[in-house]
């Protein structure tokens, strides 16, 4: 199954426009991980599991694995095994060369922030046909709401629900760090059902204006 058949069937699966990010920091693991063996792998494995069901995509930002070395590539590999093989996963490079080889096959798209909309219409304008990845949300000070507006594509109301209307929200730190707590993994949970749900409520006003 190719990469956007898979996003969009797990988007229509978890009513989830929603991708989390496991930019996994050790020195921010709740205390009772911290210094705990395989604690970042336990760490990832638990977020997976608490929001599998919410999500429609990981994102996965090999710079903070890399930086680790052996042991990022290790914990790397575990977090990938932890992901359910219906779940896609984002991989977060940042090498041109390599997006321009992946976009042959039709799996690349823009990282466009949420923090400047009329930048992202902008851009919208300028690339009306490639998919959009938007971090920024929340605790950087992007609106849901402005994202929903100004990021789907052309197409109707129909695909604005799902990511072939042209986008999905990226959130990180939001969600891994709900809680610096035992309590991590639920507090993940509860951050991914809000923000879906917020998600999916700005759609809807979108979808009633079209």
């Amino acid at each position: 199954m190719r990469f956007f058949e898979k996003l969009h069937e797990a988007a229509r699966r978890n009513r989830s426009l929603l991708c989390v990010g496991l930019d996994t920091d050790p020195a921010r693991l709740p205390a009772n991980l911290k210094g705990a063996a395989h604690g970042a792998a336990r760490f990832n494995r638990a977020l997976v599991e608490a929001t599998q069901d919410l999500a429609c995509a990981y994102k996965l930002n090999f710079a903070f694995y890399e930086a680790q070395r052996a042991a990022g590539w290790a914990l790397l590999e575990e977090t990938l095994r932890a992901i359910p093989p219906e779940i896609p996963v984002i991989a977060d490079l940042r090498v041109a060369e390599k997006a321009r080889q992946w976009n042959t096959r039709g799996n690349c798209g823009l990282v466009v922030g949420a923090t400047h909309p009329e930048q992202m219409a902008a851009v919208r304008r300028a690339a009306p046909d490639l998919p959009f990845l938007v971090p920024g949300v929340g605790a950087q000070g992007g609106a849901v709401d402005d994202v929903a507006a100004n990021a789907p594509m052309a197409g109707g109301a129909v695909r604005l629900r799902s990511p072939q209307g042209g986008f999905i929200i990226n959130a990180s730190r939001s969600i891994l760090h709900a809680s610096t707590g035992p309590d991590f993994a639920e507090a993940a949970r509860r951050e991914a059902a809000r923000l879906r749900d917020e998600i999916n409520v700005a759609l809807a006003r979108v979808c009633e204006d079209h």
